[in-house]
């Protein structure tokens, strides 16, 4: 159990959307896919770089006028805010799982809300991991810390 590194450890769990003329504008992994693997989301401040919360993480995949929204949605309150990420193909164009804008970093696999707070996602399968991130942001955070000392001569 550790932090997500690549998008090949959650790939069944994002929805795929539905491209029939009448068919649903919400689409999400049946639930019982969802049960075997258990993932959270550990959402990190964009103004402190701080961890703010963790929750259960289930994907909610919305198709709006032509854009599509992967919603980061809390599996036990489903009213909770939500962060999410967008994707506008090339008109008439299929999206595959690849096409979302997942980065990687030395903690592991984010990704950059495009909600108001602009806050960064990582995905975790064990919730004990937000201490690991916890440690290595504050690691990242001291090490950009400059001492300056004045000398009068």
């Amino acid at each position: 159990m550790a932090i997500i590194q690549s998008i090949n450890e959650i790939r069944g769990l994002i929805p795929d959307p539905d491209y029939r003329p009448f068919g649903t504008f919400e689409t999400v992994v049946p639930m019982d896919i969802v049960r075997k693997k258990m993932i959270f989301a550990v959402t990190v401040s964009s103004v402190n770089g701080r961890p703010i919360n963790i929750f259960r993480l289930r994907f909610v995949l919305l198709r709006r006028a032509g854009s599509f929204y992967l919603m980061f949605n809390n599996f036990i309150i489903e009213s909770d805010q939500v962060d999410y990420i967008s994707l506008t193909p090339a008109k008439d164009a299929l999206i595959s799982k690849d096409d979302w804008k997942f980065e990687k970093d030395d903690i592991g696999l984010f990704a950059r809300s495009e909600c108001r707070d602009h806050n960064i996602i990582y995905i975790v399968d064990n919730p004990r991991e937000m201490s690991r991130i916890r440690e290595t942001l504050d690691k990242k955070r001291l090490s950009k810390e400059i001492t300056v000392e004045v000398t009068v001569v």
